[in-house]
């Protein structure tokens, strides 16, 4: 990968996506730890991470995050709320409607952003207080969709990196292929290699991981 996709990733013109491209986020977008806990970029999520990184420079600074459970909105929302003046709220429950207006209001006055992050299914019909929801209605609203091979495979090799396993290289990759492409099922696979390795003491290869997506039930035919 070229060192300009990942100096430029906001405002370049990037080629076509390749099977195997991971586009960490720009230094100042990523979690002041290790570089495994880098927020790893691809075609599910590249259209919402360059609209907040662009966000204070729509007429309404204010964006709906949705996605499904697992692809890492959370973390996407706390890394958007390291810059000053960026805010976010993770879930809007009834009993927070109220607060959530208020944090509007503040942020429309002081020019501030406004990242709200919510499920998969969530629908406006569902916010009981009107003013909020008529405010919401104006909101940016982005998704994070299923992941391609590529991101799959690059969050596989994370997410045992940090359970403590080293991997064979290409492990990540080769575990995504072998499995359903949604977010749930790549962290139950991580969870089922996680389990063979501890259990038999064996280093996280190929064969291993065959062994227990088969175990668990995830592997589909290839």
């Amino acid at each position: 990968m070229g060192a300009d996709l990942v100096s430029d990733l906001f405002g370049a013109e990037l080629p076509s996506p390749k099977i195997g491209r991971q586009l960490p986020l720009p230094l100042a977008w990523r979690q002041p730890a290790s570089g495994a806990a880098e927020f790893l970029v691809g075609d599910s999520n590249l259209v919402a991470v360059r609209a907040l990184q662009h966000l204070r420079e729509q007429p309404v600074p204010i964006a709906i995050l949705r996605g499904p459970s697992g692809c890492g909105k959370s973390h996407l929302g706390r890394i958007f709320a390291e810059t000053a003046g960026n805010h976010v709220i993770d879930g809007i429950a009834r009993d927070s409607e109220e607060a959530a207006f208020h944090l509007w209001n503040r942020v429309r006055a002081d020019g501030g952003a406004l990242l709200v992050i919510v499920p998969a299914d969530f629908a406006l019909e569902s916010v009981t207080l009107p003013d909020l929801r008529t405010r919401l209605s104006a909101s940016l609203s982005l998704t994070i969709d299923e992941p391609d091979v590529a991101l799959a495979g690059g969050i596989i090799d994370i997410l045992l990196q940090r359970r403590g396993h080293g991997i064979a290289k290409g492990v990540g990759n080769f575990a995504a292929q072998r499995i359903e492409r949604r977010f749930v099922a790549l962290h139950a696979a991580v969870a089922a290699i996680d389990h063979a390795a501890s259990a038999s003491r064996r280093p996280v290869n190929r064969a291993l991981v065959r062994q227990a997506l088969a175990d668990a039930g995830l592997a589909r035919a290839v």
